[in-house]
């Protein structure tokens, strides 16, 4: 069993990452436009952990629905080109998270990601393409209109090392821990940046027609003794792909993000910062 779950999700992987390596402008009319939440932290100090919680309205194949980035890395679910759905989480090695040239291959194992931990059915592999790390890959049967929530957590691994790890809430409630990676220190602290984004990695022109909608909700962060704060604000960003069928608009506890189809960007300004939803508040 556990080899059939393994070669699964080889193929799974073959399928999420066949894209072409274009970034922003290039890909006006192939893509859909990707947009970003990018948390304001609630208060200084240092961070233990980040929390958010996803809910896809709408979905395209050949959608990354990412829940809960920060600067070494990012997790969330993915639907793949036939329709599919994983869990996925990644983290960068030192070095630049753009260089869609980077060889995995050609960073010295010294200064590699490390796998620290992986759940049963969750592949392990090195990327390259956009930077350089580990990656851990997973069929998940997350659902439309279903949340899912991630916890992504930090501790020191050795002298120079910080491990992160991943986590799903189960129905039950209890925290399903997925992969834990470690890398070197980048110089920053740990979650020093937190943020979510909707990203069309199928880039086929027919997928920029194509409507992506999701609600994040219930950022959390935890900082050093427990205490639990929540986000109240986010900015919302995109990249230099120059399509407006973008929005976000607050959602009931969090907020919402939409691109590609017939989207228009009737609610928040590009750039501009968005705040939390009330609970109840209707998502637009």
């Amino acid at each position: 069993m556990k080899t059939t779950v393994i070669t699964a999700v080889a193929a799974l992987a073959a399928l999420a990452f066949q894209r072409p390596l274009l970034a922003g402008a290039e890909l006006a009319g192939i893509a859909a436009r990707s947009v970003h939440l990018n948390y304001e932290r609630p208060a200084p100090g240092d961070v233990s952990a980040i929390e958010c919680a996803v809910t896809v309205r709408e979905t395209a194949p050949g959608t990354f629905f990412e829940v809960a980035g920060f600067e070494c890395g990012y997790c969330g679910f993915q639907e793949l080109y036939d329709g599919s759905h994983v869990f996925i989480f990644s983290v960068w090695d030192p070095g630049d998270p753009f260089d869609f040239k980077a060889r995995p291959d050609a960073v010295p194992p010294d200064r590699r990601v490390k796998e620290v931990y992986a759940a049963a059915g969750v592949r392990v592999k090195r990327f390259g393409g956009e930077g350089t790390g580990a990656q851990a890959m997973a069929p998940y049967d997350w659902k439309k209109d279903v949340p899912e929530t991630v916890r992504i957590s930090c501790s020191p691994h050795g002298a120079d090392r910080t491990e992160f790890t991943a986590w799903i809430k189960t129905p039950s409630g209890e925290w399903r821990r997925m992969a834990s990676f470690s890398t070197l220190h980048l110089g920053t602290k740990p979650f020093s940046r937190a943020f979510s984004f909707i990203e069309d990695f199928r880039r086929n022109r027919a997928s920029a027609g194509m409507r992506r909608r999701a609600d994040f909700t219930g950022m959390v962060f935890t900082f050093a003794g427990g205490e639990r704060r929540d986000c109240a604000q986010a900015r919302f960003t995109a990249d230099s792909n120059p399509s407006l069928a973008i929005d976000a608009a607050p959602a009931p506890g969090g907020w919402t993000l939409a691109t590609g189809g017939s989207v228009t960007n009737s609610n928040a300004r590009l750039g501009g910062t968005v705040a939390r939803g009330a609970p109840g508040e209707a998502s637009k």
